[in-house]
């Protein structure tokens, strides 16, 4: 893996384009942090890439994008994914944490999962 590689590789997953072509300050980075400031000096404010975020979210997609294999060249995707999340947190746009409000009535899918059993629990009571 190269260290320019991963720089770019970061950048993709986060924002979903080239942001960081190979020849830019800072796109030869390997550190979390040399990454994201590499990634507000080409203008990738944290707002900017959290609005990114919401909306990749909202429609559904996953976050850090995927960067398929023939564009990770050596980088392996478990690898890839865990340097985006390094530099996403460098970067304060980490997952939003939502927790479910408990006096709120269970959905549908919610009570469909409670009434699923394992086989091997057998029938209880």
């Amino acid at each position: 893996m190269s260290e320019a590689e991963l720089a770019g590789l970061v950048a993709r997953s986060l924002t979903g384009e080239d942001a960081l072509p190979s020849g830019r300050p800072g796109a030869d980075a390997t550190q979390p942090a040399r990454i994201a400031d590499a990634l507000r000096a080409a203008g990738w404010t944290t707002d900017r890439i959290a609005a990114v975020r919401e909306a990749a979210i909202q429609a559904g997609h996953p976050w850090p994008f995927p960067v398929p294999a023939d564009l990770r060249g050596t980088v392996g995707a478990a690898q890839l994914l865990t340097a985006s999340w390094a530099v996403a947190g460098e970067l304060s746009v980490g997952a939003e944490v939502r927790l479910r409000d408990s006096s709120m009535p269970l959905s549908t899918h919610d009570r469909a999962l409670l009434q699923e059993r394992p086989p091997h629990h057998g029938n209880v009571g």
